[in-house]
């Protein structure tokens, strides 16, 4: 089993990982609806800090596309996660094959 933790910031991220998780979701990265709640986007160089602190993987949320997941990867995140990128497409098979294109095909 694995145990993931959501973190809405460097502290937490870092507090998780200090307790034993396996994984690792921090955003809001970038500006989404459906995160609203946790507040304003922490922004690609939180993500950055965050995974220059910590050995466990860290995946990127929040108002992911395909071109934002490459750049979640550049900073050193483990992946993406998303919802809308796929959910809200109109070809769910494409949008999803774009976004696995985007974070295993990183230059």
């Amino acid at each position: 089993r694995l145990l993931g933790i959501s973190a809405h910031s460097v502290g937490e991220v870092v507090q998780a990982a200090s307790q034993g998780a396996d994984y690792i979701v921090l955003g809001p990265i970038y500006e989404t609806p459906t995160k609203q709640m946790y507040g304003p986007p922490l922004g690609i160089h939180t993500l950055e800090k965050a995974c220059g602190l910590i050995r466990i993987p860290i995946f990127g949320i929040g108002g992911v596309t395909a071109t934002r997941a490459r750049e979640m990867r550049r900073a050193g995140a483990f992946g993406a996660a998303v919802i809308t990128a796929i959910l809200g497409a109109t070809d769910v098979e494409s949008a999803a094959r774009e976004l696995v294109d985007a974070v295993t095909l990183v230059p």
